[in-house]
């Protein structure tokens, strides 16, 4: 259960709202409930204001007030003011901190056969969360939501106006030959006539006029892109190699689905741009008996990533799928949100594809998992290599989301970040910061600022950009607060781990310091 002194030491944000309540049950409560239930859950504090220096503090609720308060929220929540009750005795409670009272509300993320959670029996009133508070759901957005909730996945209808015919041939071919090598020449559906075969793995249907027709699955995978956008029109596969570019160009290869020299569809496009994804993965020296092991975690965890950004993708939405590919990182931006709390999808064991038979599709040809298990399996992969742990950013209105695999260590090689004993060797008696220097210790240490601010320092340090980028991130919200790692993990949506790196950096060059009294764990930048 979150600590309610811990949560006092916040400020508002896209999981934490704060409201007044002195005058009673505020109206605007019922927006904030619809907000977090559609995004990704949150806290509501009744009796907590944000003050102009974005401190939270309580206004002074006594306990008849604070009690009338949870009895008509309970009996607010129990009326027909909005669709479904999300909350049990358990998410929430009544606290006291010096005898002010005050309302916790716990509201989590709706399952999306529940989305949209709307208000007054009215389907379009609805709201999601943003770092600016709550905002109206736009209709497409609505659309969206109904459509997730579907219980039939997005991917499995026909598709009325296309016969099998329509489809890519030699796509086919290659999909058969993939999945013979698979299955085996004994499998039932290796030896079937292509109709058949089809039908077997869910790309066709019959219609109720027994003609056999593409499901929605189907012609992603096998179809030719100028069929696809008639059913998808926002339809766009996008590759873009942007390694080694510079200010005159924008990548040195691309490959996009529109392009017209080739199918445009999801089984080509896996195969056309996979290698060029783990291009820049070393393989270390590994043998396997008399063989060389040429494939690592990180080719796996790349193919499996690809894999789940074409089966959870929806083509329904406003955007294309783009891949970047830079020297150091691969950006993979998705069209859709993720269907279920980022939390689980990160613990592994829940899989919810998008599009379930297009991941069974490529499951047929030993790509992807249907366990849950992809982004552990991303974790794992970059952790076991020494890469930085990846990010996940997820966005609305529109609804996309963005996956980025960092393929350099942390640090510079140069670099040393020795975690057992906090120490930053940076292989230098001085941290030049343009006419400033900073002094450091025999043991590697900063000892001295002259009057340096601590922005600028972070922004000199000598590792990678998109560690200092997170450093600048943690100081620009806490430069004026207590924090710990727990802290860290819910601002920038980092693992534990990382988030007890980015401290080690910090503490290592002597931004901040323990506080004592607090609690162990928690830190303050120094003045």
């Amino acid at each position: 259960m979150i600590n309610l002194n811990d949560l006092l030491t916040k400020k508002e944000n896209n999981q934490l709202e704060v409201k007044d309540a002195k005058g009673g049950l505020p109206n605007s409560i019922w927006e904030t409930y619809s907000a977090f239930a559609n995004s990704y859950g949150g806290t509501i504090l009744l009796g907590v204001i944000e003050t102009k220096k974005k401190k939270l503090i309580p206004v002074g609720l006594n306990e008849t007030e604070v009690n009338l308060l949870l009895k008509n929220f309970w009996d607010t929540i129990h009326s027909d003011k909005v669709s479904i009750n999300l909350l049990t005795d358990y998410h929430v409670r009544i606290e006291n901190i010096n005898n002010n009272y005050i309302l916790i509300i716990n509201v989590p993320q709706a399952s999306r056969y529940d989305k949209p959670i709307y208000l007054n029996n009215n389907l379009y009133l609805c709201y999601r969360r943003s770092h600016e508070g709550d905002y109206k759901c736009t209709k497409n957005e609505v659309i969206n939501m109904i459509r997730d909730n579907d219980v039939n996945s997005q991917d499995s209808y026909i598709v009325e106006k296309l016969t099998i015919n329509d489809l890519c041939k030699d796509t086919i071919e290659k999909y058969r030959t993939y999945f013979i090598n698979h299955k085996g020449k004994e499998h039932p559906f290796s030896n079937e006539p292509i109709e058949l075969f089809l039908k077997h793995i869910n790309a066709a249907k019959l219609d109720n006029n027994d003609i056999l027709r593409p499901t929605k699955a189907g012609l992603l995978m096998f179809g030719y892109n100028y069929d696809i956008i008639n059913v998808y029109p926002n339809y766009f596969l996008d590759y873009q190699d942007k390694r080694n570019v510079d200010d005159n160009i924008h990548w040195v290869n691309r490959v996009y689905s529109s392009s017209g020299d080739w199918s445009g569809n999801l089984f080509d496009f896996f195969f056309r741009i996979n290698n060029y994804l783990v291009e820049n993965v070393k393989v270390p020296f590994k043998m396997d008996g008399i063989f060389r092991v040429d494939i690592t975690p990180i080719h796996k965890a790349v193919r499996e990533l690809l894999c789940n950004c074409l089966s959870n993708a929806d083509y329904n939405g406003t955007r294309g799928l783009v891949i970047k590919q830079y020297n150091d990182k691969l950006e993979f931006s998705n069209p859709g949100s993720f269907l279920i709390p980022k939390e689980i999808a990160f613990n592994g064991g829940n899989s919810d594809a998008r599009n379930k038979l297009i991941l069974t599709m490529f499951n047929n040809i030993n790509v992807g998992e249907r366990t849950g298990s992809g982004i552990p399996l991303i974790f794992n992969a970059t952790k076991e290599q020494g890469y930085s742990t990846p990010t996940f950013q997820d966005f609305f209105n529109p609804d996309y989301t963005i996956v980025t695999i960092y393929l350099t260590n942390v640090f510079k090689s140069q670099n040393k970040l020795d975690i057992g004993n906090d120490k930053l060797d940076i292989g230098n008696d001085k941290l030049d910061i343009g006419n400033d220097k900073l002094d450091i210790k025999d043991d590697g240490l900063i000892i001295t600022y002259e009057k340096i601010k601590i922005k600028h320092i972070i922004e000199n340090l000598d590792i990678r950009s998109d560690i200092k980028e997170k450093l600048v991130i943690i100081y620009e919200n806490f430069k004026n607060d207590t924090f710990s790692s727990s802290s860290i993990v819910e601002l920038i949506n980092c693992s534990r781990s990382s988030s007890d790196n980015y401290i080690k950096v910090l503490r290592a060059n002597n931004l901040i310091e323990p506080i004592k009294g607090k609690g162990k764990g928690k830190y303050k930048f120094k003045s």
